[in-house]
């Protein structure tokens, strides 16, 4: 095992705030023209647009960006040399307020599993998912392909 995949959240309510605008515009630009409705194409986008990590053992991790899991982008991406990985239950907020954007949507609070890596008071959050066992699996991997410890934190 040479390097572990770590598939990233992000929320449907951020989605849905960040393609509203652009759905909006399409509307009012495609009674005018029919040539703006290739905004479609990148409303629809959003929706398929999500990203990765890959921890490499040498250190030569990538940040690889996909839409409807085709890769498109993929760059090197640098984490601290952890001292200790940390396995946690943490409480999120989000708010729906965007920019100009009025706040039509309710903030929302959620909890998440979330691995990080430590190194004296540097700590980078490398994964959050919402399955337990996932969590689990993935610390257990990491800890074993950079030869660290893990602090479990979850009640067993």
């Amino acid at each position: 095992m040479d390097r572990i995949y770590l598939k990233q959240h992000i929320p449907v309510i951020s989605r849905v705030i960040f393609s509203l605008p652009i759905f909006f515009m399409i509307l009012l630009l495609s009674n005018f023209y029919t040539f703006y409705l290739f905004l479609l194409l990148i409303f629809l986008l959003v929706f398929g647009f999500n990203y990765e990590y890959i921890i490499v053992r040498n250190g030569s991790s990538l940040l690889v960006v996909k839409i409807f899991n085709k890769t498109i982008l993929s760059i090197k991406k640098s984490f601290i040399t952890p001292d200790y990985i940390s396995l946690m239950y943490q409480s999120f907020y989000e708010s729906s307020h965007f920019s100009w954007y009025p706040n039509v949507f309710p903030d929302t609070k959620f909890k998440l599993y979330t691995i990080k890596f430590f190194k004296g008071n540097n700590r980078e959050t490398v994964f959050k998912t919402d399955n337990k066992e996932e969590a689990i699996q993935k610390a257990n991997m990491l800890s074993k392909l950079l030869n660290v410890r893990i602090n479990n934190t979850l009640k067993p």
